[in-house]
């Protein structure tokens, strides 16, 4: 009974738009599609350090305690720049 080698899909934990929504004041500040899909990779792939992710972290992205992590300067990189983010 050998174990079974794991695919990449394996350390992802599905999160809600519901999850990733109450991120953010009355729909204020919410990332575009894309940004979404970074948060979303960022919340999947590292779930632990997402539920530590507070709406202050979206506010201040440079001092953010999640610096150094792929996923999260990913979308920390697209959401402080991007045109469509916070529209």
């Amino acid at each position: 009974m050998g174990t079974e080698a794991q695919g990449p899909m394996a350390g992802r934990i599905p999160v809600s738009d519901e999850t990733l929504a109450n991120l953010f004041s009355s729909n204020e500040g919410l990332p575009c599609r894309e940004g979404t899909a970074l948060l979303r990779a960022f919340a999947e792939h590292r779930p632990s350090d997402f539920a530590f992710l507070t709406p202050s972290d979206l506010v201040d992205l440079s001092t953010s305690a999640f610096d150094g992590i792929v996923e999260w300067d990913s979308f920390s990189a697209h959401y402080g720049t991007c045109e469509l983010c916070h529209a």
